[in-house]
């Protein structure tokens, strides 16, 4: 299981991520579909620990 609880990622001086909270069980395929912009490169180098949450 993943489990984010309230995370927020900054990168400067944006929020990228503001009080994200996700669970996904495990063995779960997920998709994240989103507008350009929107975090969702952020969320996964956050997830794969490229980057750490504010």
């Amino acid at each position: 299981m993943i489990r984010l609880e309230n995370v927020t990622v900054r990168r400067g001086a944006t929020e990228v991520l503001r009080d994200l909270s996700i669970q996904i069980p495990a063995g779960r395929i997920t998709a994240v579909v989103r507008r350009s912009g929107a975090g969702k490169t952020t969320l996964i180098h956050l997830l794969n620990g490229l980057i750490a949450p504010f």
